[in-house]
């Protein structure tokens, strides 16, 4: 697939979750669906390996009453612009340095402050990075909202975005107890498990040649050098860097 087809395509699935919102009564004259997938398709084809994160529900703005409001625009809109306020989110720093670390052989340890190297940010650009809800939400999320929303609405929006952008290593941060059968057969058991302080922090399956990492969300308040190690580790057990 080409840059432009595989760009054409996504903009047609963009149109179809808009389309699912108003259809299904989610989208109203006060919020609208936040479409997601990937900034650059040449960048994003042309990595190794094609990486692809699945994490619950996006935000935007609120009502006075806290209620979700906003929406109508792409999830990764704010990764091609030079202004960089977005990566002063918890969520979104946490994948740059799994990203950028993997991109460029190092380990937290070894990288810049995302302050004082923002444009470390522009490995974005060449990520997919998909919601199992596309309506704007709480920035924090229940999971039997998001899971709800998912099953009654988006699940073959999801199925469709897997097939098109075909990815060889999912990131799953915190979802994929909600999504697996999309993935993995009822009886499939990890191939590892990456522990952490006594849990669990990283159940790993390789399935149709593609690796999957459910691992916790990224914005998840723990040690953040010891997340972002364990993903890169783990990638390049099954993908190492090349020379």
């Amino acid at each position: 697939m080409t840059p432009e087809e595989l760009n054409l395509k996504q903009i047609s699935l963009q149109k179809e979750i808009y389309t699912k919102a108003k259809s299904n009564g989610s989208a109203t004259n006060k919020i609208a669906a936040i479409p997601d997938g990937v900034a650059d398709c040449a960048q994003y084809l042309n990595s190794s390996p094609r990486v692809m994160w699945i994490l619950k529900e996006p935000y935007d703005y609120f009502q006075e009453d806290g209620t979700p409001t906003g929406g109508g625009w792409l999830l990764y809109e704010g990764f091609l612009g030079e202004d960089r306020d977005w990566q002063k989110n918890i969520t979104w720093q946490r994948i740059i340095y799994t990203m950028y670390g993997l991109r460029n052989g190092l380990r937290y340890g070894d990288m810049d402050y995302i302050r004082n190297k923002p444009e470390m940010g522009d490995v974005m650009k060449e990520t997919v990075i998909l919601n199992l809800s596309k309506m704007p939400a709480q920035t924090t999320s229940g999971d039997y909202t998001f899971a709800q929303s998912y099953e009654a609405c988006w699940k073959p929006i999801l199925i469709k975005q897997i097939e098109l952008y075909n990815p060889q290593v999912i990131i799953f941060g915190n979802t994929f107890d909600t999504c697996w059968p999309v993935f993995v057969p009822e009886d499939a058991k990890p191939i590892a498990r990456i522990p952490e302080e006594g849990r669990c922090f990283i159940n790993l399956y390789k399935y149709n040649g593609r690796l999957l990492l459910d691992a916790y969300h990224p914005g998840i308040r723990s040690n953040v050098e010891f997340y972002v190690n364990s993903i890169i580790d783990t990638i390049r057990e099954f993908f190492p860097k090349e020379d």
